[in-house]
This record gives C-alpha cells, sequence and structure tokens, in this order.
C-alpha cells in the first residue's frame, strides 16, 4: 500500500522504488486483479507509482538514489525494468521519459570497438561488466534492433565473461548483480548462444551454489559474496543474493525473447525415420519488399529527438550554453533524418519538429534579443535557416 499521496512508497531510495513498483505492476499484469486494499485499485496505485518514476527522473534522462538526483547506469537500469512491467501492463509511460532515458544512456556509453558497446556508472567512471549488462538491457527495452552492431559487439564481450564453473568454497565467483543483468540481456536475444552456452552454465553455477536444505537456518539460500568490493553482497547481503539468484533462473518463466524470430524452448530434433520419410520441402518463396530504410528512420528520428528532450530553454547564463549543445545536435540530426530519408513518415515528423524550434527561438529572441539567451537562440535559427 502506498505510504503518500504522490505514489511513493515510502522507501530509503529509488532503488526499492522501483523493485515495488516491478512487483505491483508485474502481479497486475498477470493477474487482472482490481483489489490492492479495501479502497485503492491497482490500477491506480501502478499509474501512482510509475508517475512518482517519471516526476524522478533528472532533467539529463538518469535516476539515481533521491529523486531529482543526476543519474548512475545502476538505478537507471531499475526504473527502465519497472517502467517496462508498466507499459506490459497496459500502464501509461510518457515518449518523453522514454526519449531523456535514451539521452542518459548516450551519456554512459562506451565501447572499444563500437560505442554503445559498454557503459559506464556516471560519465565519469569506467565500464563494468554490471554496468554494460544494465546498460545493454535498456537499450533492448527501449527499442535497439536485434542487429545493432552496438549490441551484438556488447553480447560478445559479456560472452567473454560467461557464468564461471562451480568450484565448491568459491562463492566469491558469483557476481550475482552482473549474472542477473547479463542473463536478461543474452536471453532477449534469443538463439543458440542462449540455448547451449550462456543458459546451461548459469543454471549449473546457480543450482549447484544454492545451500542445501540441510542447513536449517540458510537451507534454500544462496551465500552472499565473500569478495570485499562487491557492494550487492556487502550491502544486500543473503536476502538480497537469493532474491537475485531466483531472478536470474527464472528469466525464461517471467519474459520472452523480445526478439520475436527466436523461440524461448531448446531446438527439437526430428527422430531420423521421420526425416528420411519428410517430403522435398517446397521451393523458398520470394521475399516481400521491404519498406527501404524504415527502422533505420525510425532509430534516426529517435536518436535526433533525444538531445532535445535533455535540453533546457534558455532561462539563465548557467543553462543556455549546455542547452544550445543539445539543441544544435539535434538540429543537425534531424536535418539529416529528412536528408537520407525525404519520402518517410520520420522524415514528416523531423520536419514538424524543425518547425517548432523554429518557432521557439523566434520566441526567445523576440521577447529577450540583448540576453544571452536571446544570443544563442539567434545562433541556432541561423543553423534551422541553413540549407533551406
Amino acid at each position: 500500500q502506498m505510504r503518500k499521496p504522490d505514489g511513493d512508497f515510502g522507501t530509503q531510495n529509488m532503488y526499492e522504488h522501483a523493485i515495488a513498483t516491478m512487483a505491483l505492476c508485474e502481479f497486475y499484469g498477470m493477474t487482472k486483479d482490481n483489489k490492492l486494499s479495501r479502497d485503492k485499485l491497482i490500477p491506480t496505485a501502478c499509474q501512482l507509482a510509475v508517475d512518482f518514476i517519471i516526476k524522478a527522473q533528472h532533467p539529463a534522462g538518469g535516476w539515481r538514489y533521491l529523486p531529482g538526483q543526476a543519474g548512475d547506469t545502476s538505478v537507471t537500469g531499475w526504473q527502465i525494468q519497472a517502467l517496462r512491467s508498466a507499459h506490459l501492463a497496459g500502464i501509461a509511460v510518457p515518449q518523453e521519459t522514454i526519449l531523456k532515458a535514451t539521452a542518459f544512456l548516450d551519456s554512459v556509453q562506451t565501447g572499444q570497438t563500437v560505442l554503445g558497446s559498454a557503459y559506464r556508472y556516471t560519465d565519469r567512471e569506467t565500464s563494468t561488466p554490471a554496468t554494460t549488462a544494465a546498460g545493454l538491457l535498456c537499450r533492448q527495452y527501449l527499442g535497439w534492433d536485434q542487429k545493432d552492431p552496438a549490441l551484438v559487439a556488447g553480447i560478445e564481450e559479456l560472452n567473454k565473461r560467461p557464468p564461471p564453473a562451480y568450484e565448491p568454497g568459491e562463492n566469491s565467483r558469483l557476481d550475482i548483480y552482473s549474472l542477473y543483468y547479463a542473463t536478461q540481456v543474452i536471453h532477449n536475444f534469443g538463439g543458440p548462444n542462449w540455448h547451449k552456452f550462456w543458459n546451461p552454465k548459469m543454471r549449473d553455477l546457480l543450482l549447484k551454489t544454492q545451500v542445501g536444505l540441510g542447513h536449517a537456518q540458510n537451507g534454500g539460500s544462496w551465500d552472499p559474496s565473500t569478495d570485499p568490493n562487491d557492494s550487492t553482497a556487502r550491502v544486500g547481503g543473503r536476502l538480497v543474493t537469493t532474491c537475485l539468484a531466483l531472478l536470474t533462473l527464472e528469466v525464461y518463466y517471467r519474459y520472452s525473447p523480445l526478439y520475436k524470430n527466436e523461440s524461448v524452448a531448446e531446438p527439437k530434433e526430428e527422430p531420423k525415420n521421420k526425416q528420411e520419410d519428410k517430403k522435398p520441402p517446397d521451393p523458398p518463396k520470394p521475399p516481400k519488399p521491404a519498406v527501404p530504410d524504415e527502422k533505420e528512420a525510425a532509430r534516426a528520428l529517435d536518436l535526433a529527438l533525444a538531445p532535445l528532450a535533455a535540453a533546457v530553454e534558455f532561462n539563465s547564463k548557467g543553462q543556455y550554453d549546455k542547452a544550445t549543445k543539445k539543441y544544435d545536435k539535434a538540429i543537425e540530426d534531424l536535418k539529416n533524418v529528412v536528408a537520407k530519408y525525404p519520402d518517410s513518415e520520420e522524415a514528416k515528423k523531423a520536419r514538424a519538429e524543425l518547425k517548432n524550434l523554429t518557432e521557439q527561438f523566434e520566441k526567445v529572441y523576440k521577447e529577450r534579443p540583448n540576453t544571452d539567451g536571446g544570443k544563442q537562440a539567434a545562433e541556432l535559427l541561423k543553423k534551422l535557416a541553413k540549407g533551406d
């Protein structure tokens, strides 16, 4: 039950709020049960919890421990999972929130070979397996295509650090936080890599490291890692380690792969006698002509709009410089969408957005032409007019 009317569960930080929101939205999505308490409806409670996440988002697109703090990839990952659960349950999530989250991920992405294949904790940190897996999962939920080069390269990097083989007494090797995120990423991607490589290793490791039921106090749980640098084990202890282990094992019960051309089940081989009796396959039908660059155009438009969601208006000298850089990038990218995909629906949307920006900057310049913001608006108007 909500402790506050604004949707806040009264938890200590946004980690806890996101996890509570996930549980609530998944419960409603599975049961459609309208009763949360005698006087509250679950759809209302779900929407309130989601609204609190939306309000807590930092202007640059991320989330951290407290509402309004500049984001980190770990806390942001849980908020995006919660918003995904809400969306699947039919709870409204504004497009602006998604675009701002995309802009945050852009600010922390990195990669040795492909930009976006690895992710840092914040824009001042280095990437780790855990933050990379969290960033890639967010990208999948925010719409990256299965063949996106950054996603493919990121999964290749995750495969270089698979779940380790079990060794008795080596609990320090159970990096459960990384395993939780990486397992979701690879399961979402699907295919033989999931069925034959990752899942067997993950499943065997977790089943073998579970404490036996002969231990009265801790039977059925998982020992937290003994690595002093593992903050999940240090702060969350046995309870959080056990919860994440169970969620990792349940990944194929809770979710279907995101990409519909892959199956959750292992591919089954037919008996040899059946194979021998099979008729020759029909000749393949010619493929239907695809809409040229449809997915590429949509992705390009999303990337062009992302900086706008993170930009702010020219309300003070401290804001206009940072905002101008984001507007400048957005204008350039929107014009590229129009030039590269001139007849697409995305080009139509890009032209409308460029018109809106022109009107916005004309208003700023007209109202305060001699201010810093007015001068920057004039420069952006020149960029908007260039090439038209």
